[in-house]
């Protein structure tokens, strides 16, 4: 009986989140189409950006199934969904960015220590670039990148002045000061106006344990997007060849998701993306494996991965990965392993 409760409120979420896609996306596709999307479990702009014309739909995780897989990591979600927990957990791994302090309603707490906004101030001119970033959350909201140049404060590329500065730290509820990473240069090439991070799922295979990579997809800002890599705002996502590390044609997205330009380069720097060869590819790809390991009850993780010159870091983990990202690339369930690991948890 309890199982059966448990079931029947995660499909009650789904549905609550089906509907409010459905209530917010910007498609407009006839009744017809709309209504069997939704029967189908998909927003009905989901017709459009998976090409339904074409493609098998039954290939394709639905918004009502992608909203359950909230589930698989039960209880554990907790060390994925706060950033602060996520910092300490993987600490010893040396692939989170550093963690310098928090604001915690306006008050300051810099390396384990109250300080003042005139010290906050001065930490900023010290570090020169920072960023500030909510304890919990996703889709690139409530994050804030602090810089100080040529003598000057810019907050997101806007330039404030210190009073300015301390008035924004003031009304901070609950957030994280951490490093500001470096990408490498092939990323900051292609556009430096965000720090461009790669989506790289994990998967645990229920039978033998082992830990798989099914997908991978290189995100790219852009001047709607700065200063976070935001996809659905107007940003890039290529599909990463998990072989080679090579990216393929590049998905801009425009019109409030509405629409997708494929793209061989960066519309803002003109750089091509397509079959840029990500350095040390194989190196990324077996550190992310080696720390989704370390947790075993960490089944089912989306990393947001940043290449450095020097190696790379990853930003956050994602308890149930945005999966439209992924799939307007390739379908997820044209693989018999994500198949089954998701028949396993009851997602499909």
């Amino acid at each position: 009986m309890i199982k059966l409760l448990k079931n029947a409120r995660c499909n009650l979420i789904a549905l609550r989140y089906l509907l409010e896609q459905e209530k917010n996306n910007n498609s407009n596709p006839n009744l017809g189409k709309k209504a069997w999307c939704l029967i189908q479990g998909f927003s009905s702009d989901k017709y459009g950006l998976y090409n339904f014309e074409k493609n098998n739909y039954k290939l394709y995780l639905s918004d009502f199934k992608r909203r359950k897989t909230a589930k698989i990591n039960g209880p554990y979600s907790l060390i994925i969904n706060d950033k602060n927990l996520f910092s300490k957990i993987f600490l010893e791994h040396n692939v989170t960015a550093e963690t310098y302090g928090k604001v915690k309603n306006g008050k300051i707490i810099l390396n384990n220590r109250s300080c003042t906004l005139d010290e906050f101030c001065g930490f900023v001119v010290e570090q020169k670039k920072l960023i500030i970033k909510k304890f919990s959350g996703g889709g690139g909201k409530g994050i804030y990148r602090l810089t100080y140049e040529n003598d000057n404060f810019y907050l997101d590329y806007n330039s404030i002045t210190s009073d300015t500065l301390k008035e924004f730290v003031r009304t901070l509820p609950n957030h994280l000061i951490v490093e500001h990473l470096s990408q490498a240069a092939y990323s900051n090439k292609i556009y430096s106006g965000t720090i461009n991070s790669i989506r790289i799922i994990t998967m645990r295979d229920p039978e033998t344990d082992k830990v798989f990579i099914p997908v991978a997809v290189h995100k790219f800002g852009s001047e709607k997007t700065k200063p976070v890599d935001n996809v659905w705002k107007g940003g890039m996502t290529a599909l990463v060849d998990l072989e080679k590390g090579r990216l393929g044609k590049a998905a801009y997205h425009q019109e409030n998701n509405s629409k997708i330009e494929w793209v061989q380069t960066h519309p803002d720097t003109n750089v091509k993306i397509e079959g840029t060869v990500i350095p040390n590819w194989e190196h990324v790809k077996n550190k992310v494996i080696e720390v989704a390991k370390s947790e075993d009850n960490l089944r089912y993780v989306g990393w947001d991965v940043v290449v450095t010159d020097t190696g790379m870091k990853i930003i956050e983990g994602n308890n149930y990965s945005d999966v439209n990202i992924l799939q307007i690339h390739q379908p997820l369930l044209k693989d018999e392993r994500v198949r089954k690991f998701y028949k396993y948890y009851g997602i499909i």
